[in-house]
């Protein structure tokens, strides 16, 4: 009967720590996935788009702490950052500016603008 508790308990704990790790491979999957768009998704958003609208299609941004400060944020705009999925290696970086919830400014910097595979725009 004894045994029989142990072997119980050691399936409970398994179980438990199999379910804990699983958990955190997911956590950490969807961490990483943090800041990151596509150039699809950066030439959908359209000037005049409400920021709510917006943001609802999009994971969230990078922190502009770990953003250089080579694009000074536009007087009243507050800006989102994300890096290109396909080539985040190369440095490629977007930016989203919105004044009063509104898409003011899309831009960005990086190989992708410098080629002029990217356009920014501006109302």
């Amino acid at each position: 009967m004894v045994s029989t508790v142990r072997r119980r308990n050691k399936t409970i704990i398994s179980l438990v720590l199999t379910a804990a790790a699983v958990y955190g491979v997911f956590r950490f999957q969807a961490s990483e996935n943090k800041g990151f768009i596509s150039i699809r998704d950066y030439n959908a958003a359209k000037i005049g788009t409400s920021e709510k609208a917006l943001r609802s299609h999009l994971d969230p941004s990078l922190s502009s702490d770990n953003i250089p400060n080579y694009l000074p944020d536009p007087p009243g705009d507050e800006c989102f950052y994300y890096e290109d999925d396909q080539t985040s290696i190369d440095g490629t970086t977007f930016r989203f500016c919105f004044k009063a919830g509104v898409l003011d400014l899309k831009d960005g910097y990086g190989p992708a603008f410098d080629s002029g595979q990217i356009q920014a725009a501006h109302s």
